[in-house]
């Protein structure tokens, strides 16, 4: 995937590649040098932005009930030898109220990240949880890097049940 800030870069360098033969001077094939660098250290950083990447989701339980939380818990773990700069984390669950995207930064070589989610059930049905997509990429914002995790699980929430 090719970002707009890339084909930008692109074009300045096309541009500072065709002044530099034209006119000769050193400081557009020097800047032509210096894009070219920086696309290709992009592109190669964005290709191991993800790997490495292991994302994990454990639900208590797959019933809920109306008017009471329903608690999930997350692990997202870096195999890598290299950290990452920043990793979004996208969930495409469809349980009302389920808020688990988060954007992370800094994330160590090595490393693991637990973290809970609870989330108040307010209307009753079967739903989805996930698929995830995970996006990371270069410091630039040149060319992110998408991977979805399509793994997906059903959760059934029952209609609230009052005491007699």
């Amino acid at each position: 995937m090719i970002s707009s800030r890339a084909r930008v870069v692109f074009v300045l360098l096309l541009t500072c590649a065709g002044l530099g033969l034209a006119e000769g001077k050193p400081i557009f094939a020097n800047l032509a040098y210096m894009l070219a660098g920086l696309l290709v250290v992009a592109f190669l950083w964005s290709r191991s932005s993800l790997s490495g990447i292991t994302f994990t989701r454990q639900g208590r339980t797959h019933r809920g009930q109306v008017g009471v939380p329903f608690e999930e818990s997350f692990v997202l773990r870096n195999a890598s030898r290299w950290p990452k700069v920043w990793l979004e984390i996208e969930d495409l669950s469809d349980l009302p109220g389920h808020r688990v995207s988060t954007v992370l930064t800094g994330f160590g070589a090595s490393r693991e990240r637990k973290w809970p989610v609870r989330t108040i059930c307010r209307e009753r049905g079967r739903f989805h949880l996930g698929p995830t997509r995970l996006v990371g990429g270069d410091p630039f914002g040149l060319f992110p890097a998408v991977r979805f995790l399509a793994e997906s699980q059903h959760v059934v929430i029952l209609p609230m049940t009052l005491p007699l």
